[in-house]
């Protein structure tokens, strides 16, 4: 682990461990005392088998019986809502908003732990939003309306009939008043904020997109999408005063010196019009070098225009551009920290936001987050940079310093994929296979408890530590969670591009994790990689420890499977399967080791040899063994049923069906409990 990364071991974690409602403490490698776990089960109970897959439950297997003992629900809309469309935050950086276009909703985020404390119904298809300076009051924007919410109470205090077509808002600076454009009515309503009543209006005579205002909030200048021209209105007395006449539909304005300049952007000219707003006439104009189709930012010195793939920086001294910045596929809207050091900008296709370093305008680095994420807002005091996906409704949390999502918060648990029982049997984590969090369970009482842990990413795989004291989740954009399971504390590493598998030896002195073509050893202890050993495919697969500790083997989705010498760290013999390898697990006594690859092997250890092929399980996803080692249960992915196999003799003695009768669960992994 880095020492930047190190040095803030708890910050990195802490949303983990409040979404936990735990304290932060100690590190794993300070091996804190456990504390009181929910109760064990009754030692009379046989082991049960805990199945995952498409379905929102977790089915619990007798193993004894072969019946299905239960579900487990887990599925709990507990986070953003549906199509983020916008964001912002409060003045105090504490909480953030984010609006919600299919659920019309605003969602309400703690900004120190990512935990959604409320969920706002604003109604239908809302369009935007503007958060108040006091930060008591947002103003959301709908078709028809004006939606207010009091922030305080999380409650919506008045619903301000527009009419039709509604296109944007803009808040005046001292609060007072909200203008809003109605495209077909060709005019712009102002609202008194304070009797939530429609106090004036403004007619352009032409259908208005956008409105400005300056400064000190004396103007409003208005634009349309098929006018060349810009009205300037006196907000007093809702009169304009000025025509600017452009030659091209205006965009964004952006004022400068204290608003005794601006600068229109035109969407369609690609060039920048620059207005004395002492006389509303045009004194320049700047060729850009391609259309500015997004929201760009000014620190008053240097202006960041954002175009298709660049972002073009003119010189407010000079009016001229005094360089081009070009970005890996598309720009978005640009947002400066508060320092004006750094210039975040949402990629729109990659799923990124590019970070760019002002003082030598370039790229320094680019955080994924999730498709087309929304424009960033900043939080408890810039610490932590907040964007939402569109498409996947996550809100992704980076820590400014470092560049690293600390936290996502996703909508929905559903789909449960990565599942681990701790040794005791006393605590169970389920994961989401399409999502970035996680619950806990108890084994005994088969229910969830405690609040939604969010994960840096989708988990792909979960172990424990041999004395349950610590839980490992690799993460498919490789970060590395580690938790302790009493207090909810932890850390997160970085390890590569993206992990699969997870598995820790038996004596907790190493830690296996599958990336991307390479075995990664980790000590635990001091969470530093000691060696990474190259595998002979690329691919995702899964990774088992032998109970003695001897071996370690590692399955590829291409059809490989390696065997390392855990004593050497060295790849000793690679088997080859006819269809990709998914699942391992050993026999208690370590001979064997059974890989599901569309049917069942059995490879021995000795000899390195596929000992055994069962071939009536051809679906076969995920294996796990009983701790007797008399029965092995397989996911079959493509029948929704599990069946039980006799590893001694290769049949087939049961299939049991699993999910709910018309559902298609599609069971992808499975554990058997202590």
């Amino acid at each position: 682990m880095t020492s930047a990364l190190l040095s803030r071991w708890s910050a990195l974690v802490g949303a983990c461990a409040c979404a936990l409602g735990l304290a932060v403490g100690a590190a794993p490698g300070a091996r804190a005392a456990v504390a009181a776990a929910p109760p064990a089960r009754a030692a009379v109970l046989p082991p049960m088998a805990y199945v995952t897959g498409h379905g929102p439950a977790v089915a619990v297997v007798n193993t004894a019986t072969g019946a299905v003992a239960g579900n487990i629900e887990v599925a709990e809309n507990y986070g953003i809502g549906d199509s983020p469309i916008a964001e912002a935050a409060a003045p105090d950086g504490s909480q953030v908003y984010v609006l919600n276009r299919d659920s019309g909703t605003v969602s309400v985020v703690r900004a120190t732990t990512g935990a959604v404390t409320a969920t706002i119904p604003v109604g239908f298809g809302p369009l935007g939003f503007d958060v108040a300076r006091d930060g008591k009051s947002a103003y959301v924007l709908t078709p028809t309306q004006v939606v207010v919410v009091d922030l305080v109470s999380d409650a919506v205090t008045a619903d301000i009939a527009i009419g039709q077509d509604t296109h944007s808002e803009r808040l005046a600076p001292n609060g007072s008043k909200l203008y809003v454009t109605n495209t077909a009515a060709q005019t712009v309503s102002v609202i008194d904020t304070a009797s939530a009543t429609i106090s004036g209006r403004m007619d352009p005579a032409f259908g208005p997109d956008r409105v400005t205002l300056s400064p000190d909030g004396t103007r409003a200048y208005v634009g349309g999408k098929t006018s060349g021209d810009i009205v300037v209105f006196d907000t007093s007395t809702f009169k304009a005063v000025a025509h600017i006449a452009l030659g091209a539909p205006a965009g964004q304005i952006l004022f400068v010196d204290g608003g005794r300049r601006a600068y229109v952007l035109e969407r369609a000219s690609g060039k920048a019009s620059v207005i004395d707003t002492a006389t509303e006439t045009q004194t320049a104009t700047i060729d850009l070098g391609d259309k500015p189709d997004n929201e760009s930012a000014t620190t008053g010195n240097e202006i960041y225009i954002s175009c298709d793939r660049t972002i073009d920086v003119v010189n407010t001294s000079t009016n001229t551009v005094a360089a081009t910045i070009w970005l890996a596929t598309f720009g978005g809207t640009v947002r400066f920290n508060a320092a004006g050091t750094l210039a975040y900008v949402n990629d729109l296709h990659s799923g990124k936001v590019d970070v760019i370093d002002t003082s030598t305008r370039r790229v320094k680095t680019s955080i994924l987050v999730g498709s087309h994420p929304l424009p960033v807002v900043f939080g408890n005091g810039g610490a932590y940079v907040f964007t939402a996906s569109r498409d996947h409704s996550t809100l992704s949390i980076i820590e400014a310093d470092v560049d690293l999502v600390v936290n996502t918060v996703s909508s929905i648990l559903n789909e449960p994929g990565a599942i681990a029982e701790a040794p005791n049997g006393k605590l169970m984590l389920v994961a989401s296979s399409v999502g970035n969090v996680m619950r806990r369970v108890n084994p005994a009482t088969m229910k969830v408890f405690g609040p939604v842990i969010s994960l840096p990413d989708t988990a792909r795989a979960i172990t424990f530590s041999p004395d349950s004291r610590y839980a490992y989740v690799a993460t498919a954009g490789g970060m590395l969670v580690m938790m302790d399971t009493a207090t909810g504390t932890g850390g997160r590493i970085m390890i590569g591009g993206s992990l699969s598998g997870i598995a820790e030896a038996p004596d907790s002195s190493k830690l296996y994790l599958v990336d991307s073509g390479y075995l990664v050893v980790l000590d635990p202890a001091k969470s530093t990689v000691k060696t990474k050993i190259p595998l002979l495919d690329g691919g995702a697969g899964s990774v088992a420890v032998s109970p003695n500790g001897a071996e370690v083997v590692v399955t590829d989705d291409s059809g490989s499977v390696s065997v390392i010498d855990a004593a050497t760290e060295s790849l000793v013999a690679t088997v080859f399967t006819s269809e990709g390898a998914h699942a391992v697990v050993f026999a208690p006594d370590s001979r064997t080791a059974y890989v599901a690859a569309g049917s069942v092997l059995a490879v021995d250890t000795a000899s390195h040899n596929i000992a055994m092929r069962i071939a009536d399980s051809a679906d076969a996803a995920g294996l796990a063994m009983t701790p007797d080692g008399t029965k092995l249960f397989v996911d079959n992915a493509g029948a929704d049923s599990v069946s039980v196999l006799d590893p001694a003799t290769g049949t087939v003695t049961a299939t049991i069906p699993v999910g709910s009768p018309g559902d298609h669960m599609g069971p992808v992994g499975i554990v058997i409990g202590r």
